[in-house]
């Protein structure tokens, strides 16, 4: 049996660009033949700040209430629910940007986000730091993506190489292909999503296993030994 796992995605309430909760969500997911989901809502400050909490632990504990009621849906609809985050990037190569690098983290502990070791504003190099300490890996997504460069090979695992937001496209049409031309002859750790924030956006992308994951390490380990492929190549 080959299971389908959507591996970018935003919830409402969590992401304030979503408009997808997680009921709807688990629907969507069921009709369009998913076994599993990688939610990945925007980790900054824009996000924790407008949590409506003071402390950070509070705001920790608000922002992963996302991941929390789609791991409750999931349970009720059979899917599997893993916890991931896109990390705003501010600062790469000693060079803030405020446009911001996305980056997907893939192999997180919830404990990283309540003991606020992921914590906001980390540059590259100390998101490589943790991610060496902690063993997650780190995906750039959507490079090319509103003129945005990708990073250096040395500098993340891989790549977001198929992304299927509609909205994307309209802007930047080709900057799938043109990030699949440039990582084809590296050995690489690149993904396919979504990037759902709409209800056309989901049942589009992801990856294909032959094994469902028991949880976002055995993911993590499916990734790293290429047992997958992705949907839309």
């Amino acid at each position: 049996m080959t299971y389908k796992i959507e591996m970018h995605s935003h919830i409402k309430g969590a992401s304030s660009d979503s408009l997808i909760d997680p009921n709807t969500y688990m629907f969507e997911l069921t009709k369009t033949g998913y076994h599993g989901i990688l939610v990945t809502d925007h980790y900054d400050e824009e996000e924790l700040e407008c949590k409506g909490v003071e402390s950070q632990l509070d705001k920790q504990k608000k922002w992963l209430d996302g991941y929390y009621r789609m791991r409750y849906e999931g349970e009720k609809h059979n899917i599997k629910v893993y916890l991931g985050c896109e990390y705003s990037c501010e600062t790469v190569n000693q060079v803030i940007d405020s446009s911001d690098v996305h980056l997907s983290l893939i192999g997180l502990h919830e404990n990283l986000f309540l003991e606020n070791i992921i914590k906001l504003h980390l540059s590259l190099d100390e998101l490589k730091k943790l991610s060496l300490k902690y063993g997650f890996l780190i995906i750039q997504n959507h490079p090319y993506r509103y003129g945005l460069d990708k990073l250096d090979l040395s500098e993340v695992d891989g790549y977001e190489i198929v992304n299927t937001k509609e909205s994307n496209h309209i802007i930047i049409p080709d900057y799938n292909e043109r990030i699949q031309k440039e990582t084809i002859s590296y050995d690489l750790i690149n993904i396919g999503g979504g990037d759902c924030h709409n209800l056309n956006d989901i049942g589009k992308c992801g990856i294909l296993t032959e094994k469902l994951p028991k949880d976002v390490m055995e993911l993590k380990d499916i990734l790293i030994k290429k047992e997958y492929q992705i949907i839309g190549i």
